[in-house]
């Protein structure tokens, strides 16, 4: 994609001169990594033809979109090689005669089931159209991250502005009782 010009994420114009670059959705993004990675009438199974073109597809994904593990060592999902999966199985499900119907409604299902409708991607470029609900939760972590750390500091600020009260207090006291031990004083020399 690199030497064409073309980047499967960003479109044509985005060789890295001053082109112009447009964002694709998701399943335009998807069709374009996984078109022409294989062409069925090279095998004699249909099955084997999908495997293969999965097995590629997602080879590709990686290349494209490393895959990242979190903190605890575990393998992060990837929003392109989900976005790729979404559109294999539809590609898949034109394949497969009279379940064509139900494995494309099984399909969309998922899309809607996986993709948050409510949250564009981050930095202004759309990635997809939609965020993975995967990457909406490490959102959401990320920023829940920041209120507690806020949280903790205000809790902290709040704790030493009371101190600082407390402090004022004890000195308004101190004053209050030198005033009126002053008065008394001043009362009793006023009386001689």
């Amino acid at each position: 994609a690199a030497a064409s010009g073309s980047d499967p994420l960003l479109g044509s114009g985005s060789s890295g001169g001053l082109g112009t670059m447009e964002a694709k959705d998701w399943e335009s993004q998807a069709r374009d990594i996984t078109t022409d990675v294989t062409s069925s009438d090279k095998y004699k199974s249909i099955a084997l033809h999908a495997e293969v073109k999965l097995a590629e597809a997602l080879e590709r994904c990686t290349r494209v979109c490393p895959t990242s593990y979190g903190s605890d060592g575990e393998e992060k999902p990837n929003k392109l090689k989900t976005a790729v999966c979404c559109q294999l199985l539809g590609e898949f499900a034109e394949l497969c005669g009279p379940f064509s119907a139900v494995l494309k409604s099984i399909k969309d299902e998922l899309v809607r089931s996986v993709y948050s409708p409510l949250y564009v991607s981050e930095k202004g470029l759309l990635v997809f159209d939609q965020l993975p609900w995967f990457s909406v939760a490490e959102r959401l972590e990320a920023e829940k991250a920041v209120m507690v750390e806020e949280r903790a500091k205000f809790e902290e600020m709040l704790h030493e502005q009371q101190a600082v009260i407390a402090r004022i207090e004890e000195q308004l006291g101190v004053y209050q009782r030198a005033t009126a031990a002053a008065q008394l004083e001043a009362a009793g020399a006023g009386s001689k």
